[in-house]
């Protein structure tokens, strides 16, 4: 996840929030996609080596 800021006098003035609920929401999201993709490939291997 890239985290890219903006240095301007109203970034850091009035842009506090640290957006915490939607990293974690961004970060569940990609580690489900992750897994699931290991799973299918660790069933596909699975299958190969009992064939």
């Amino acid at each position: 996840m890239q985290n890219h800021t903006l240095q301007d006098v109203s970034s850091k003035s009035y842009d506090r929030w640290n957006y915490m609920p939607e990293k974690r929401a961004a970060m569940a999201k990609w580690d489900k996609f992750v897994r699931e993709l290991l799973a299918k490939k660790k069933r596909k291997t699975l299958l190969e080596e009992a064939a």
